[in-house]
């Protein structure tokens, strides 16, 4: 049989702590992951970079859009620059004068076949005699050659619209009404040229909105030159 403790060694035995439970011990909780927080931290990070990598991707795609919205407008700008420098030279110089001298010319014979009664036979002479006049008025500042300056500058703006360099609804406001002027005003030497040049003014005829120049213009000059 032993013996009891002395009183000290019992005192010194009870104001021991307990011994600390070991590393293994202490992380053996039941159902607890101890990777479980470091896989949490490496989810969140990768979370982070995926939407990081989202945004400059989104970044890029708006920039992308922006920058092609800019370049349109540029090209959009340069074609109207285009036509106004048309428009510039058109009313300006030897194109200005020419159409002057173009509007002058059938508002006297508008003029004259009034006051001729406007017969069908006072309206033939006179258109007889523009055609005539136009084909062999090639002089300097004559009818011929102004016709020939107004139409070769159509055909310049219709192939600066073909080449997407010109807009064409700018083209439309500038030039338009001049051009229907001058088609009403010439139907039958634009219908005697055609005869041995079949795409002659096809580009004023456009502009002006005439989709035929026969279009009412054979009954008119009916009679006229070889009509």
């Amino acid at each position: 049989m032993s013996e009891p403790p002395a009183e000290g060694e019992a005192d010194e035995a009870l104001a021991k702590p307990p011994l600390e439970a070991s590393a293994g011990e202490a992380s053996a909780t039941p159902g607890e992951n101890p990777t479980l927080p470091k896989r949490n931290r490496l989810e969140q990070v990768r979370a982070v970079n995926e939407f990081l990598e989202s945004g400059a991707k989104l970044g890029l795609i708006v920039t992308g859009i922006f920058a092609g919205v800019q370049y349109c407008s540029s090209i959009q700008s340069r074609k109207v620059e285009r036509v106004l420098e048309y428009s510039k030279e058109y009313d300006s110089g030897p194109l200005l004068d020419a159409q002057r001298r173009l509007f002058r010319s059938r508002a006297e014979m508008n003029d004259r076949i009034r006051r001729g009664g406007a017969t069908r036979a006072s309206v033939l002479a006179e258109e007889r005699n523009m055609v005539r006049r136009i084909e062999t008025d090639s002089g300097v500042d004559g009818l011929g050659s102004d016709m020939a300056l107004i139409v070769a500058f159509m055909d310049k703006v219709a192939t600066c619209e073909k080449g997407g360099l010109c807009d064409v609804a700018t083209s439309k406001r500038f030039f338009s009404r001049s051009a229907e002027s001058i088609i009403n005003g010439y139907r039958c030497h634009f219908l005697s040229e055609r005869r041995s040049r079949p795409d002659y003014g096809n580009a004023i005829a456009a502009m002006a909105g005439v989709k035929t120049l026969d279009d009412g213009g054979s009954r008119r000059c009916a009679g006229v030159n070889h009509f």
